[in-house]
């Protein structure tokens, strides 16, 4: 027997010290390290499509060594060409002396010729190669993706995420107001087949501004709708947290009301199985911000008044703006209000009696709108 056995150190000790020496040479080494500054970081990436060839441009986040921050002067854009995504990607990453890195991408932009094409087509391959997370945002640009991208807006100098930024602003105020690549998916195997993807529109060539969108149906571009569009989607698949709504000669000609939107919430319900009424139930919490007209009145009676007149020109142009939005997709026959999912899900029954997709748009739809207003700029004498 060897002596430090003697000294009370047995076979376990040695196992361990043998281990433990063994992982320490793992642990020592780098193989598989990625410089920070050998790295360009996709944060954005536009998909275009002409006839039969892609084109993507990416905005690349490129940090220096030594460097506390990001600013403007570290993005770069490059672009490539190809009969498809992956092709069109090897050449943009033959313009860069550094690694494209695309996990870290948070935003992808698809031009209308994607659209018209097949919406599937613009990130199928960065779905399987797992570049793209469920969790991205994406928008619609009328005309050509790329050109987003260029822009430069003033706050961009100062924000290089501006237009990620510009998205989260608008969630912060509307919940649900986004579109993610997991919402594309899903549309494209539900029942409805149908999303709503929000636009963005580059004005005189240095404002971004987040207007309107493209209904899209079986991954292809059925229309382009406006913001007075989107408010009716908002009303019904979004909550409002932040928004306000003008109302026009409320108690005489001349008279405004603003009130602000605290918080809102849409239900659905099954009113009538044959043939198919759907009720939307649309309750909202709201402030009066400003009042050019009514300011003091008698008593309590005609406090009361002011006040009914207020809530019902208000639940009077909610349920104005939801009409409008619903007759639209009606008429397109494309369900981006995602009524036929909900059918589905908690009515099986009665979805099984109609093809969604032929069906919507003779389906009834009735909306009622209740309102609460929580705070009143009208004194009683």
């Amino acid at each position: 027997m060897l002596s430090f056995l003697h000294k009370g150190i047995g076979r376990r000790q040695i196992f361990s010290l043998c281990l433990l020496s063994l992982v320490m040479f793992v642990l020592t080494g780098c193989w598989d390290k990625k410089e920070f500054n050998q790295m360009a970081i996709v944060q954005t990436l536009a998909v275009d499509k002409h006839e039969n060839e892609y084109k993507v441009t990416l905005q690349l986040i490129t940090p220096k060594a030594g460097e506390k921050g990001i600013t403007g002067e570290d993005l770069w854009i490059i672009s490539g060409q190809g009969e498809s995504v992956a092709a069109a990607l090897d050449q943009a990453d033959l313009s860069t002396p550094r690694r494209i890195y695309l996990e870290q991408m948070n935003l992808i932009l698809l031009g209308e010729g994607v659209l018209a094409d097949d919406l599937m087509g613009g990130y199928r391959y960065l779905t399987r190669s797992h570049y793209l997370r469920r969790s991205n945002y994406v928008l619609a640009i009328k005309g050509e993706a790329g050109e987003i991208i260029a822009a430069k807006p003033e706050l961009g100098k100062i924000d290089i995420f501006y237009l990620t930024n510009l998205i989260k602003d608008q969630e912060r105020k509307i919940k649900n107001s986004v579109t993610l690549v997991n919402d594309c998916l899903l549309a494209a195997h539900s029942t409805t087949g149908a999303v709503f993807i929000p636009a963005v529109i580059l004005e005189a060539k240095e404002k971004l501004t987040l207007d309107g969108g493209a209904l899209v149906k079986n991954n292809q571009l059925v229309d382009w709708v406006d913001q007075a569009w989107t408010e009716s989607y908002y009303w019904v698949c979004g909550e409002i947290k932040q928004k306000p709504l003008v109302l026009q000669d409320v108690w005489k000609a001349g008279d405004m009301v603003v009130l602000e939107v605290e918080k809102s919430r849409c239900h659905l319900v099954v009113k009538q199985q044959q043939p198919l009424v759907i009720g939307l139930e649309i309750e909202a919490e709201l402030d009066m911000v400003d009042n050019r007209g009514v300011h003091n009145v008698a008593d309590e009676k005609e406090l009361e008044q002011s006040l009914e007149q207020v809530r019902q020109r208000a639940e009077q142009e909610i349920e104005a703006i939801v009409k409008e939005g619903l007759d639209k997709a009606q008429s397109l026959n494309c369900d981006a209000f995602n009524l036929g999912q909900w059918l589905a899900a908690f009515h099986q029954s009665v979805a099984a009696q109609y093809d969604w997709q032929k069906d919507f748009k003779d389906i009834e739809l009735e909306v009622e709108v209740k309102t609460e207003i929580k705070s009143l700029l009208i004194n009683q004498k």
